[in-house]
Protein backbone atom coordinates (compact mmCIF):
# COMPACT_ATOMS: atom_id res chain seq x y z
CA UNK A 1 0.00 0.00 0.00
CA UNK A 2 1.54 3.29 -1.13
CA UNK A 3 2.13 6.19 1.26
CA UNK A 4 -0.20 8.37 -0.83
CA UNK A 5 -3.00 5.78 -0.62
CA UNK A 6 -2.61 5.48 3.17
CA UNK A 7 -2.70 9.26 3.46
CA UNK A 8 -5.97 9.37 1.49
CA UNK A 9 -7.50 6.72 3.76
CA UNK A 10 -6.52 8.71 6.88
CA UNK A 11 -8.07 11.87 5.41
CA UNK A 12 -11.29 9.98 4.61
CA UNK A 13 -11.43 8.45 8.11
CA UNK A 14 -10.96 11.75 9.94
CA UNK A 15 -13.40 13.57 7.67
CA UNK A 16 -16.04 10.90 8.38
CA UNK A 17 -15.32 11.10 12.13
CA UNK A 18 -15.60 14.89 12.08
CA UNK A 19 -18.90 14.78 10.22
CA UNK A 20 -20.38 12.23 12.63
CA UNK A 21 -19.14 14.17 15.66
CA UNK A 22 -20.59 17.43 14.37
CA UNK A 23 -23.88 15.66 13.65
CA UNK A 24 -24.08 14.21 17.16
CA UNK A 25 -23.30 17.56 18.78
CA UNK A 26 -25.83 19.30 16.58
CA UNK A 27 -28.52 16.72 17.27
CA UNK A 28 -28.00 17.10 21.03
CA UNK A 29 -28.17 20.88 20.73
CA UNK A 30 -31.26 20.72 18.52
CA UNK A 31 -33.28 18.57 20.92
CA UNK A 32 -36.50 20.35 21.78
CA UNK A 33 -37.06 21.08 25.46
CA UNK A 34 -40.42 20.36 27.06
CA UNK A 35 -41.46 22.07 30.29
CA UNK A 36 -43.49 19.85 32.63
CA UNK A 37 -45.47 21.51 35.40
CA UNK A 38 -45.83 19.70 38.74
CA UNK A 39 -46.77 20.61 42.30
CA UNK A 40 -44.19 21.89 44.80
CA UNK A 41 -44.13 19.06 47.36
CA UNK A 42 -43.75 15.78 45.52
CA UNK A 43 -41.43 13.42 47.45
CA UNK A 44 -40.88 10.57 46.75
CA UNK A 45 -42.07 11.38 43.24
CA UNK A 46 -39.91 14.44 42.63
CA UNK A 47 -37.13 15.52 44.98
CA UNK A 48 -36.04 19.14 45.10
CA UNK A 49 -32.47 20.22 45.91
CA UNK A 50 -31.10 16.68 46.25
CA UNK A 51 -29.08 14.32 44.09
CA UNK A 52 -32.04 11.92 43.94
CA UNK A 53 -34.49 12.43 41.09
CA UNK A 54 -37.64 10.79 42.43
CA UNK A 55 -40.04 8.40 40.70
CA UNK A 56 -41.78 10.90 38.43
CA UNK A 57 -38.66 12.86 37.53
CA UNK A 58 -36.72 9.72 36.58
CA UNK A 59 -39.69 8.33 34.63
CA UNK A 60 -40.13 11.60 32.72
CA UNK A 61 -36.41 11.95 32.05
CA UNK A 62 -36.11 8.39 30.74
CA UNK A 63 -39.21 8.35 28.55
CA UNK A 64 -38.92 11.81 27.05
CA UNK A 65 -35.22 11.29 26.34
CA UNK A 66 -36.15 8.17 24.39
CA UNK A 67 -38.75 10.25 22.59
CA UNK A 68 -36.04 12.74 21.60
CA UNK A 69 -36.73 15.57 24.06
CA UNK A 70 -35.02 17.27 26.96
CA UNK A 71 -37.23 18.23 29.90
CA UNK A 72 -37.43 20.94 32.52
CA UNK A 73 -39.62 20.50 35.60
CA UNK A 74 -41.44 23.61 36.79
CA UNK A 75 -43.01 23.53 40.26
CA UNK A 76 -46.16 25.48 40.99
CA UNK A 77 -49.43 25.42 42.95
CA UNK A 78 -51.74 22.66 41.68
CA UNK A 79 -54.53 25.16 41.00
CA UNK A 80 -52.23 27.40 38.92
CA UNK A 81 -50.86 24.71 36.61
CA UNK A 82 -53.96 24.62 34.34
CA UNK A 83 -53.53 28.33 33.56
CA UNK A 84 -49.85 27.82 32.79
CA UNK A 85 -50.79 25.04 30.37
CA UNK A 86 -53.57 27.10 28.83
CA UNK A 87 -51.20 30.04 28.26
CA UNK A 88 -48.47 27.76 26.84
CA UNK A 89 -46.08 28.63 29.67
CA UNK A 90 -45.67 24.89 30.19
CA UNK A 91 -46.02 22.13 27.60
CA UNK A 92 -47.31 19.38 29.89
CA UNK A 93 -49.06 19.29 33.25
CA UNK A 94 -48.79 16.45 35.77
CA UNK A 95 -51.96 16.25 37.84
CA UNK A 96 -54.58 14.05 39.49
CA UNK A 97 -57.35 16.62 39.20
CA UNK A 98 -60.12 16.30 36.66
CA UNK A 99 -59.64 19.33 34.50
CA UNK A 100 -62.06 21.14 32.23
CA UNK A 101 -59.15 22.22 30.03
CA UNK A 102 -59.30 21.04 26.41
CA UNK A 103 -56.03 19.18 26.91
CA UNK A 104 -55.12 15.69 25.80
CA UNK A 105 -55.11 13.52 28.95
CA UNK A 106 -52.77 10.53 29.02
CA UNK A 107 -53.41 7.15 30.56
CA UNK A 108 -52.25 7.13 34.21
CA UNK A 109 -48.48 6.98 34.48
CA UNK A 110 -48.75 6.04 38.17
CA UNK A 111 -51.19 5.92 41.06
CA UNK A 112 -50.84 7.43 44.49
CA UNK A 113 -52.52 5.98 47.50
CA UNK A 114 -54.57 7.93 50.01
CA UNK A 115 -54.93 6.15 53.33
CA UNK A 116 -55.70 6.77 56.99
CA UNK A 117 -52.39 6.91 58.82
CA UNK A 118 -51.69 6.69 62.52
CA UNK A 119 -48.77 5.47 64.62
CA UNK A 120 -48.03 2.58 66.93
CA UNK A 121 -48.04 5.07 69.84
CA UNK A 122 -51.69 6.02 69.32
CA UNK A 123 -53.02 2.45 69.54
CA UNK A 124 -56.08 3.17 67.40
CA UNK A 125 -57.96 0.48 65.49
CA UNK A 126 -59.28 1.85 62.20
CA UNK A 127 -61.71 -0.18 60.10
CA UNK A 128 -63.53 2.65 58.32
CA UNK A 129 -63.33 6.47 58.33
CA UNK A 130 -66.10 6.45 60.95
CA UNK A 131 -63.58 4.85 63.34
CA UNK A 132 -62.11 8.34 63.65
CA UNK A 133 -65.23 9.68 65.38
CA UNK A 134 -64.15 11.77 68.38
CA UNK A 135 -60.54 11.89 67.18
CA UNK A 136 -58.37 14.81 66.09
CA UNK A 137 -57.74 14.31 62.37
CA UNK A 138 -55.52 16.01 59.83
CA UNK A 139 -55.62 15.73 56.05
CA UNK A 140 -54.03 17.07 52.89
CA UNK A 141 -55.17 20.44 51.57
CA UNK A 142 -58.50 20.13 49.79
CA UNK A 143 -59.32 16.66 51.13
CA UNK A 144 -62.76 17.71 52.38
CA UNK A 145 -63.75 18.53 48.79
CA UNK A 146 -61.67 15.98 46.88
CA UNK A 147 -62.78 13.04 49.06
CA UNK A 148 -66.43 13.94 49.68
CA UNK A 149 -67.67 10.47 48.67
CA UNK A 150 -65.01 8.58 50.62
CA UNK A 151 -65.49 10.53 53.85
CA UNK A 152 -69.27 10.79 53.39
CA UNK A 153 -69.93 13.21 56.24
CA UNK A 154 -67.50 11.58 58.68
CA UNK A 155 -65.61 14.86 59.08
CA UNK A 156 -68.50 16.22 61.15
CA UNK A 157 -67.94 13.47 63.73
CA UNK A 158 -64.24 14.28 64.27
CA UNK A 159 -63.31 16.05 67.53
CA UNK A 160 -61.26 18.43 65.42
CA UNK A 161 -60.24 18.53 61.78
CA UNK A 162 -57.67 20.60 59.92
CA UNK A 163 -55.83 20.44 56.63
CA UNK A 164 -52.03 20.72 56.55
CA UNK A 165 -49.88 22.09 53.70
CA UNK A 166 -47.61 19.11 53.07
CA UNK A 167 -46.85 15.47 53.77
CA UNK A 168 -43.70 16.58 55.57
CA UNK A 169 -45.81 18.60 58.03
CA UNK A 170 -48.16 15.65 58.41
CA UNK A 171 -45.32 13.28 59.35
CA UNK A 172 -43.95 15.69 61.96
CA UNK A 173 -47.39 16.33 63.44
CA UNK A 174 -48.21 12.62 63.68
CA UNK A 175 -44.94 12.01 65.47
CA UNK A 176 -45.52 14.88 67.89
CA UNK A 177 -49.13 13.83 68.71
CA UNK A 178 -50.66 16.96 67.18
CA UNK A 179 -53.40 14.75 65.81
CA UNK A 180 -54.51 11.14 66.18
CA UNK A 181 -54.68 10.27 62.51
CA UNK A 182 -53.96 11.73 59.09
CA UNK A 183 -55.74 11.23 55.77
CA UNK A 184 -53.42 11.55 52.80
CA UNK A 185 -50.80 10.06 50.50
CA UNK A 186 -49.37 7.04 52.33
CA UNK A 187 -46.17 6.88 50.28
CA UNK A 188 -45.30 10.55 50.71
CA UNK A 189 -46.01 10.59 54.46
CA UNK A 190 -44.06 7.34 54.90
CA UNK A 191 -41.04 8.90 53.19
CA UNK A 192 -40.98 11.88 55.57
CA UNK A 193 -41.96 9.84 58.63
CA UNK A 194 -38.91 7.59 58.25
CA UNK A 195 -36.70 10.67 58.06
CA UNK A 196 -38.23 12.21 61.21
CA UNK A 197 -38.08 8.98 63.24
CA UNK A 198 -34.34 8.68 62.53
CA UNK A 199 -33.75 12.38 63.18
CA UNK A 200 -35.54 12.27 66.54
CA UNK A 201 -34.26 8.78 67.39
CA UNK A 202 -37.75 7.54 68.26
CA UNK A 203 -39.14 4.01 68.29
CA UNK A 204 -42.39 4.63 66.46
CA UNK A 205 -44.01 2.82 63.55
CA UNK A 206 -46.31 4.35 60.97
CA UNK A 207 -49.51 2.32 60.57
CA UNK A 208 -51.19 2.58 57.18
CA UNK A 209 -54.86 1.72 56.67
CA UNK A 210 -55.58 1.38 52.94
CA UNK A 211 -59.30 2.14 52.86
CA UNK A 212 -59.53 4.19 49.65
CA UNK A 213 -59.11 3.47 45.97
CA UNK A 214 -55.81 4.48 44.34
CA UNK A 215 -55.79 7.92 42.71
CA UNK A 216 -54.55 8.06 39.10
CA UNK A 217 -51.87 10.59 38.20
CA UNK A 218 -51.71 11.53 34.54
CA UNK A 219 -50.15 14.00 32.14
CA UNK A 220 -52.11 16.69 30.30
CA UNK A 221 -50.70 17.57 26.87
CA UNK A 222 -51.40 20.37 24.43
CA UNK A 223 -50.55 17.94 21.64
CA UNK A 224 -52.34 14.64 20.79
CA UNK A 225 -49.37 13.28 18.85
CA UNK A 226 -47.01 13.89 21.76
CA UNK A 227 -49.46 12.26 24.17
CA UNK A 228 -49.74 9.15 21.96
CA UNK A 229 -45.95 8.91 21.67
CA UNK A 230 -45.62 9.16 25.48
CA UNK A 231 -48.19 6.39 26.03
CA UNK A 232 -46.33 4.12 23.60
CA UNK A 233 -43.04 4.64 25.45
CA UNK A 234 -44.80 4.15 28.80
CA UNK A 235 -46.25 0.82 27.59
CA UNK A 236 -42.76 -0.31 26.53
CA UNK A 237 -41.38 0.77 29.91
CA UNK A 238 -43.93 -1.47 31.62
CA UNK A 239 -43.27 -4.40 29.25
CA UNK A 240 -39.51 -4.40 29.92
CA UNK A 241 -39.97 -4.49 33.72
CA UNK A 242 -38.28 -1.10 34.11
CA UNK A 243 -41.43 0.44 35.60
CA UNK A 244 -41.60 -2.10 38.44
CA UNK A 245 -37.89 -1.63 39.15
CA UNK A 246 -38.45 2.13 39.43
CA UNK A 247 -41.30 1.60 41.91
CA UNK A 248 -39.11 -0.58 44.10
CA UNK A 249 -36.40 2.09 44.01
CA UNK A 250 -38.58 4.95 45.19
CA UNK A 251 -41.97 3.88 46.53
CA UNK A 252 -42.57 1.84 49.72
CA UNK A 253 -45.28 -0.81 50.06
CA UNK A 254 -45.44 -1.45 46.32
CA UNK A 255 -47.10 -4.81 46.89
CA UNK A 256 -50.28 -3.09 48.07
CA UNK A 257 -51.07 -1.83 44.56
CA UNK A 258 -51.39 -3.72 41.30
Amino acid sequence: MSIMYRFQLYILFFATFAINTDFNVASAQDRQKLVIGTTFESSPYIFQNTSKKGFDAELFSTLFTRMGYDIEILHGPINRLPNLLKNNEIDIMATWLDTSLPCSKSKPYRYWQNAILTTSDHRITIDTPSSLSGKVVGSFLGASKAMTKELDGDIDSFADYFEVPSSEHAAKMLLSYRFDAYIGDAWAVSHFYDIEVKKQNKQSTLIVNYLFSPTPQFLCFNNDKLKNHFEKELANFHATGEYDALKIKYIPNVATLK
